[in-house]
């Protein structure tokens, strides 16, 4: 199996990654030292000449993100410009990312120092990203397409991903747009209750209070106000 590969004094660390990049990407890898880079994450390299990946994880970034425009293009072909954005933004999320890279086993893979602040799941997503940057670079765009979503495919159940959204407030901006209504997110009170803050939002529309949302942050009291109001009109 990994005849050629020990013929050119590949180390067995080496012989494990093209095995690996095989098995999950269905190719052969051409220039190796690419995933390496891919892998190797800003921890493992502080004493080192070693490049970590973050270079390729931001071309990564952006290869996917026309990999999921086309492919939500084509498939969604009823869907309008503003939820077409929404369901790439639910593909690429950080929390699909880093879920679909601990699924496909990233971590027994990646280079990186554990320690107790390690999050595990968001080095594997941004792993991922580094390494849809390297197919594109080592096989180009065609081969970065069929790989990442045969991945996405296999892993991940993709109706649930696009369709399922819990960012209420983009809902009712999309209601509001639709409906050519004008909404006003207005903050009616900040506590500070000593180990935490607590927030509380109206949504306003046409004088009337819609939805009310209290939390912990501005962001998570708009959400909860959001889905006040979303319930208010479903």
């Amino acid at each position: 199996m990994f005849g050629l590969f020990k013929s050119r004094s590949y180390t067995d660390k080496q012989l494990i990654l093209y095995q690996f990049i095989q098995d999950k990407f269905g190719f052969k890898p051409n220039d190796l030292s690419l995933y390496e880079e891919a892998l190797r994450h800003k921890s493992s390299t502080k004493e080192t000449d070693l490049r970590n990946n973050e270079r390729l994880e931001f071309l990564g970034d952006a290869i996917l993100d026309n990999i999921m425009a086309v492919f939500l293009f084509e498939n969604q072909r009823d869907a309008s410009e503003g939820v077409l954005t929404q369901m790439k933004s639910r593909m690429v999320s950080r929390k699909t990312l880093g879920v679909l890279g601990v699924k496909m086993g990233l971590e027994t893979v990646v280079d990186f120092m554990d320690g107790k602040y390690v999050n595990k799941q968001t080095i594997c997503g941004n792993a991922l990203e580094a390494l849809v940057g390297a197919i594109y670079l080592d096989k180009g765009f065609k081969q970065a397409e069929k790989s990442t979503i045969k991945l996405f495919q296999t892993h991940l159940n993709l109706k649930t991903v696009i369709h399922d959204n819990d960012d209420y407030k983009s809902q009712i901006l999309i209601w509001s747009q639709k409906n050519k209504k004008n909404l006003e997110f207005k903050l009616v009170l900040q506590e500070d209750l000593g180990h935490e803050k607590n927030y509380v939002f109206h949504i306003i529309c046409e004088g009337q209070v819609l939805g009310e949302g209290a939390g912990p942050s501005k962001k998570k009291a708009e959400q909860n106000a959001s889905r006040e109001a979303l319930n208010k009109l479903s």
